[in-house]
């Protein structure tokens, strides 16, 4: 029988080598320093070296392979809440981004499966949906920490794989220095948050099983507990992620730095009022509006007509008042409660259903009003704002421009001039965001909400309403 250290070591000899020095080089000098070891995350009941060494695989691996794809199976999801399938609790996995990882990865695949320790879905659609992937019930348990060695797929782990914008994140490098040991989580309220949580998904008709919603959950507050932080801005909407953007939100009261509460200034209506930039001239311009929209279909001099047509339309002046009070979600949604569209419930219910409406009315196709009256409602409403949108949204397959283009505004208002001016005036101010808000510390509040306000003021034309939030 093999052992375990003599299955990792004969692995390691024949894959763990670095074949090429330059693309080292390369990969360090865009920040991904080399590491000796990275922290993955795996169910409790997969113990993966007393499995292969009970059981070895008869093609040539290496151990850290088989640790990744598991870990894939929660990280995914905690990542991006849409890569669970729709209809059940599988993580879509996409093959060839996996494959270029792991060149022979079927094999670790069809090694998991027949061994019992993962499913695999059967719904694959190819070029469109991937195959899915869970634990099986035998596996399925809560998620421990487990180290990686392997240098090469390390280095792919960190490589730039064209999601990540190594320059919008290095340009953020002081907000990255915030990310360290003072950086705490009580780990074990948190957790009895999540057993209380799992508790309740027990009872529900859930898509995904309590199981996997609780890995899910868990993992971003176990990278904050293992010190093992993500920083990174992407390459459509330049938005930062992080460990606590990823973290569920009822979770963020158990995190503190420095033993200090955090207080989050947030951007009431945020969506709405950025847009108002694109319903002005002056905006467009001072914002360069034009460069942060990829729609190929139109160009800035089409968009400044339209824009110079419109600013000064009555509808257009309304909807600038009614962002400007900070009160869009609730007067859109009292007009959609008018209209029967919304059942007559709380405030919040209200607000949060009109808010639900709104960002699908900003970032859906245009075809979408064909089958949804809510969208009909804000066209009757503001008529010139919607052409407004409707136009930066035209063409096939380009209804994401006017996301990406608000998305890339707010990057540069918030993380680049607000930030970076606040990380100018007080260097020792810790700073942390969550897109459209900024998160510091009691002493820091007030200071946030000035330059917050000075800046958002400056470039769109409205002076904002914030909101702070203790996280506690």
């Amino acid at each position: 029988m093999v052992k375990t250290k003599e299955v990792r070591n004969s692995s390691i000899s024949h894959l763990n080598q670095v074949s090429n020095p330059s693309l080292d080089e390369l990969l360090v000098k865009n920040g991904c320093n080399r590491k000796s070891s990275l922290t993955l995350y795996v169910p409790r009941k997969v113990k993966i070296d007393e499995i292969l060494e009970q059981n070895p695989p008869d093609f040539k691996y290496h151990r850290d392979c088989f640790v990744y794809i598991l870990h894939l199976i929660f990280s995914i999801p905690s990542k991006r809440k849409n890569s669970l399938d729709n209809s059940n609790e599988y993580t879509l996995i996409n093959g060839k981004l996996l494959q270029k990882r792991i060149h022979d990865y079927k094999k670790y695949i069809t090694y998991l499966r027949d061994f019992g320790i993962i499913v695999r879905s059967p719904n694959y659609i190819p070029g469109k949906k991937s195959y899915g992937y869970k634990f099986t019930n035998q596996y399925n348990s809560a998620i421990v920490s487990i180290e990686i060695t392997k240098w090469t797929l390390i280095k792919s782990i960190q490589k730039n794989n064209g999601q990540i914008n190594n320059s919008k994140t290095e340009d953020l490098k002081f907000l990255r220095s915030w990310y360290d040991e003072n950086l705490k989580v009580d780990f074990i309220s948190g957790k009895r948050h999540l057993r209380q949580e799992y508790k309740k998904d027990l009872k529900k008709d859930l898509k995904s099983t309590p199981g996997q919603r609780y890995n899910t959950r868990l993992v971003p507050f176990l990278k904050i507990h293992d010190n093992n932080y993500s920083f990174h801005v992407d390459n459509k909407g330049y938005r930062l992620h992080t460990n606590l953007t990823q973290l569920k939100s009822s979770l963020r009261k158990y995190t503190k730095y420095n033993g200090k509460d955090l207080y989050a200034v947030d951007i009431v209506n945020c969506q709405p009022l950025l847009s108002v930039s694109l319903l002005e001239r002056g905006g467009l311009i001072k914002n360069k509006i034009h460069q942060k929209i990829i729609n190929s279909n139109i160009t800035e001099s089409e968009l400044s007509n339209l824009v110079s047509e419109i600013e000064n339309e009555p509808d257009v002046i309304e909807f600038k008042k009614i962002v400007s009070s900070g009160k869009f979600y609730e007067c859109f949604g009292a007009t959609l409660v008018e209209k029967n569209l919304i059942k007559k419930s709380s405030q919040k219910e209200i607000r949060d259903e009109a808010k639900d409406i709104t960002f699908f009315t900003f970032f859906s196709p245009n075809t979408s009003i064909a089958y949804n009256e809510a969208i009909e409602i804000f066209k009757v409403s503001f008529p010139n704002v919607y052409k407004v949108f409707s136009f930066i949204k035209k063409g096939r397959n380009k209804h994401n421009s006017l996301a990406i283009a608000l998305q890339r505004l707010e990057a540069e208002l918030v993380l680049l001039k607000a930030c970076k001016i606040l990380h100018i005036l007080k260097p020792r101010a810790p700073i942390f965001t969550i897109h459209d808000s900024i998160i510091t510390t009691k002493e820091n509040v007030e200071l946030v909400k000035l330059i917050l306000s000075v800046v958002l003021e400056k470039q769109i034309g409205i002076s904002p309403n914030l909101k702070v939030e203790k996280w506690a």
